[in-house]
């Protein structure tokens, strides 16, 4: 799979693309154009860092969707011969403007990765259940000092987007991961 990536369109089609609609509507209205790529392994690590340099040229934010599925857990050593995380710190994409999207099965080492970088992950509970990806580890995400901010993913993974249900959600499933309600995460830290 990863080996087709070579009949995708041009880096350069693709980055002019996305600086035409920079040009078009990155800050205007109140809106904020976001460099996103679907995953790392659904991309060439050349498309990666044009996207980074792109981003860092126009200051944009980054994201892209990391460790969703078990499968992706698995697929990373056989793709890079190391996790996915582990990958994108070695090329240099893991940075502080970068949001991983869901980030359910990683690691102790991919969490402290990503601390270190001072990277998010989008923590995505109604989306994660409706696909049957897993629970994100909510709390020992905080404890690695990972900044988790709370998402919805898209219309085709949530029917909605109810922020009020992603917090109820991302509230009630780490007591599913821990039935110690002394290590549970109060309201106003989620």
């Amino acid at each position: 799979y990863h080996g087709l990536l070579s009949s995708h369109p041009d880096p350069d089609e693709m980055i002019e693309t996305y600086e035409e609609v920079i040009r078009r509507w990155d800050r205007k209205d109140g809106m904020r154009v976001v460099f996103s790529t679907s995953a790392p392994q659904r991309c060439t690590d050349e498309y990666l860092m044009r996207g980074l340099k792109t981003a860092l040229k126009y200051d944009l934010p980054m994201h892209t969707h990391i460790l969703e599925t078990r499968m992706q857990r698995a697929t990373g050593p056989e793709f890079y011969g190391a996790s996915i995380v582990k990958h994108i710190k070695d090329i240099g994409f893991l940075t502080d403007r970068l949001t991983i999207i869901h980030g359910v099965w990683m690691d102790e080492e991919d969490m402290r990765m990503i601390g270190e970088a001072g990277a998010s992950v989008a923590h995505n509970p109604v989306s994660n259940l409706k696909l049957g990806s897993g629970i994100m580890p909510l709390r020992r995400m905080v404890q690695n000092n990972v900044n988790v901010v709370l998402g919805t993913d898209g219309m085709s993974s949530n029917d909605g987007y109810s922020m009020f249900e992603t917090v109820k959600f991302a509230a009630l499933l780490q007591k599913v991961m821990d039935a110690d309600y002394k290590t549970w995460l109060d309201a106003r830290s989620i």
